[in-house]
């Protein structure tokens, strides 16, 4: 009979699992210059979303937006001006079509900074196309901070 210690094989897949998984993760920063609209006027958002992608199913992250001047209009006041005004949200996205070249994929946020109350929502569709291993575009059309995003990314 054979003295075998199931033990370490055990720990030796487990490793293996946790760097296959390691592998199919990707971590990107995408920053961005979009067109939105607050109180009837345009405005010209800017921000980031740092995104941890695993398995090209899922993406979680945090998208950051600023807009130097945004107009609000509320049924008690005139128009009021807000300036330097920012929104964090938590982002999730999903990846239903992912290859080489590129991925679409559409997205939730909750987050601060709402011009109305003390929470803002966001709902996405977008893609990204590849340049390269570890750069690309991205844009996408929305509802919240910015209808649509146009920008750069960097894969890590």
């Amino acid at each position: 009979f054979k003295d075998y210690n199931t033990q370490e094989d055990l720990s030796s897949e487990n490793q293996n699992e946790d760097f296959n998984l390691l592998k199919r993760m990707d971590f990107t920063i995408n920053g961005w210059l979009g067109l939105g609209m607050t109180g009837g006027e345009f405005n010209y958002p800017v921000g980031f979303l740092a995104e941890l992608k695993i398995k090209n199913l899922i993406g979680l992250g945090i998208d950051y937006c600023y807009i130097g001047e945004a107009v609000y209009n509320s049924s008690f006041l005139n128009k009021t001006t807000i300036y330097n005004w920012t929104r964090t949200h938590l982002r999730i996205n999903f990846y239903p079509y992912s290859d080489e070249k590129g991925n679409f994929y559409c997205g939730f946020g909750i987050g601060n900074g709402s011009l109305r109350d003390d929470y803002s929502i966001r709902i996405c569709f977008g893609g990204r196309y590849n340049i390269s291993e570890q750069f690309g575009f991205m844009c996408e059309a929305c509802i919240g901070s910015s209808a649509l995003r146009a920008g750069v990314y960097v894969k890590l």
